[in-house]
């Protein structure tokens, strides 16, 4: 999904962590699913980012679950 089609997204994700840790987490999204990942600004910069996952349910979903896998949901 390209960043033109997220106007047709059925679901966001959202998930929050360390800057590198959601780097490698944006990759897995979006090889492992029909996914649209952005950065959300407005947060510390230092050392947080959120992610928005755009996408059908399904997609977001098989992301979602994809990087909980990796384990970096949550940092580790």
């Amino acid at each position: 999904m390209e960043l033109e089609d997220i106007h047709d997204f059925g679901a966001v994700g959202l998930l929050q962590g360390k800057i590198m840790d959601m780097l490698y987490a944006a990759d897995i999204a979006e090889k492992t699913a029909d996914v649209c990942v952005e950065d959300i600004r407005g947060n510390c910069p230092t050392t947080m980012t959120t992610l928005a996952i755009f996408g059908s349910v399904e997609a977001v979903e098989i992301a979602i679950q994809e990087i909980r896998k990796s384990g970096k949901e949550d940092g580790r």
